[in-house]
């Protein structure tokens, strides 16, 4: 997640990827990559989608945190740049709530 908000938000309507990617197989928590480290969570997900804002609300999900409460995120639902309605985004594979696991947030971010 972005630190930045206003550059996380300008991110989802200057950039129109066709299709997102996240790699989950192995995630972070906590503060890092850089010092101090953050903490290796091995998820052993892969998540994907041709809209970001519903990849990013999944991963939100699956992190434990509303993506409601994540100011870029509402920030770009309210300028129509996507959806983040875990409602009306078709999750193929695993159950969402079968693979919610809580992270850590860095020091530096708050929700």
């Amino acid at each position: 997640m972005c630190g930045n908000i206003t550059g996380a938000r300008d991110v989802y309507s200057l950039v129109k990827p066709l299709f997102n990617v996240v790699d989950g197989l192995v995630a972070m928590e906590g503060d890092g990559p850089n010092l101090p480290p953050g903490k290796a969570k091995p998820l052993g997900l892969v998540i994907t989608g041709k809209d970001g804002l519903a990849v990013d609300a999944v991963c939100a999900t699956v992190m434990g945190f509303n993506p409601i409460k994540i100011k870029h995120l509402r920030l770009a639902y309210e300028q129509g740049l996507g959806n983040w309605d875990l409602n009306e985004i078709e999750i193929k594979g695993e159950q969402l709530e079968n693979v919610v696991t809580p992270f850590e947030l860095p020091s530096s971010f708050k929700i």
